[in-house]
């Protein structure tokens, strides 16, 4: 019964999630492979009872994808990740030409977090 309780509570009560923190994206230009991290942000209140997914999205924000997109209301970012994990790992083909950007935002059945974008550990854009 306690259980229950618990969990109608937490359908009623629940607030959106805090943002993730540490979201960073570490990419190796070599293999194209990619890397984001990130750490589950504080919990938002006590009825707050069921794990949060995290959601990764990515774009080029240069390049061929920039021009295909411009004069578009399209951004140009896709979720490439929703799970309850801290990292995503994905490959970049070869031949992608662009600056890869990534965010991550926590999500429960209350809502979205703001979205944090990921900090570059190495990569074509190290120390910008």
């Amino acid at each position: 019964m306690r259980a229950a309780l618990a969990f109608v509570a937490s359908r009623l009560f629940a607030r959106v999630p805090n943002a993730p923190a540490d979201v960073a994206m570490d990419v190796d230009d070599a293999s194209g492979r990619v890397v984001v991290t990130w750490t589950p942000g504080p919990s938002a209140g006590r009825h707050n009872l069921e794990e949060e997914e995290h959601v990764v999205s990515a774009r080029f924000r240069d390049g061929a994808c920039e021009e295909a997109l411009r004069g578009t209301a399209c951004d140009g970012w896709m979720d490439v990740h929703v799970g309850t994990g801290r990292r995503f790992e994905m490959t970049v083909p070869e031949g992608a030409r662009g600056t890869l950007e990534a965010r991550c935002r926590a999500e429960n059945a209350a809502g979205a977090s703001a979205w944090v974008t990921a900090r570059r550990i190495r990569g074509e854009d190290e120390g910008e």
